[in-house]
């Protein structure tokens, strides 16, 4: 045996070596590819790469046998394997096992119907699957974040605008802004004294005796009672940041008297400017 393996050339030597090498390794494919394919140098050195684990040059090398010979399905095969596992290319991957599986089908070959290639590209399309999903879903999340930290923000500026709303109403000073004059109210007017319209005629002097005349009552046309003194009317003019409530307590009145001396104003839509009338303190 060791005289017969003398006497083959030394391209059969090389040959029978790389071919060993390839079975010993494993390879599942070595029966489906063309031999020519494999004794390419530039796939020699890409397979080499492989097994050291330098799979970046493998890639490499592997591209380098396709534009050598653009029809080397076993390149394209193991790209496909390469980028599925290692890279995790799904896309790519799932590209050269349908360049393999189209050059088999040309070349009429047996190996093109095999469920191996089938399920390759079906496991990578589940993987490309998977990525997406979880890109989208991580989209989705991301978005969800960001409209509850719109939303949050309008409640806390909501909130905060309520506040000062209730600080302003339940302070009485908010009602008379800093640095102006207080609405000065009106004082009571007294109803000037009526003089009697028919006034008593003065008794008549005579000389001597006089005789002693009876008195008559003197009648006037007003009454023995004075008139009632009509109540003041106070008026307030509403101010920026004016409430019924405050204007109210300034007047020492409730807040229901004030409304219900001022039905035809809305509380709620105070104006500055706007007239209030003030009703007496019962």
């Amino acid at each position: 045996m060791l005289r017969t393996f003398r006497r083959l050339p030394r391209a059969g030597i090389a040959a029978a070596g790389l071919a060993a090498m390839i079975l010993l390794s494993g390879c599942e494919l070595w029966h489906r590819a063309n031999p020519d394919e494999r004794r390419e140098a530039n796939f020699v050195a890409a397979y080499n790469y492989n097994l050291q684990g330098a799979y970046d040059d493998a890639v490499a090398a592997y591209n380098r046998a396709i534009e050598a010979n653009p029809n080397n399905a076993a390149a394209h095969w193991d790209l496909g394997f390469l980028y599925q596992d290692k890279f995790h290319d799904y896309v790519l991957s799932i590209y050269h096992f349908r360049r393999c599986q189209q050059i088999k089908k040309r070349r009429h070959e047996k190996e093109a119907d095999d469920p191996t290639i089938e399920n390759a590209i079906r496991q990578g399309q589940i993987q490309l699957a998977i990525q997406f999903a979880s890109a989208f879903g991580q989209q989705q999340s991301q978005t969800q974040l960001d409209d509850l930290k719109r939303r949050n923000a309008e409640l806390e500026a909501t909130i905060k605008e309520l506040k000062l709303r209730l600080a302003a109403a339940q302070s009485p000073e908010s009602s008379i802004p800093s640095g102006s004059d207080p609405v000065p109210t009106a004082t009571p007017s007294l109803p000037a004294r009526v003089a009697p319209s028919n006034p008593a005629p003065a008794p008549a002097r005579s000389s001597g005796t006089s005789t002693p005349q009876k008195e008559t009552p003197v009648r006037s046309n007003t009454t023995s009672r004075s008139a009632p003194v009509p109540s003041p009317v106070h008026t307030h003019v509403v101010r920026s940041g004016d409430t019924m409530a405050t204007i109210a307590r300034k007047y020492g009145v409730t807040t229901a008297q004030l409304q219900s001396a001022n039905r035809n104003v809305d509380p709620r839509k105070l104006k500055p400017g706007q007239s209030l009338t003030i009703p007496d303190r019962h």
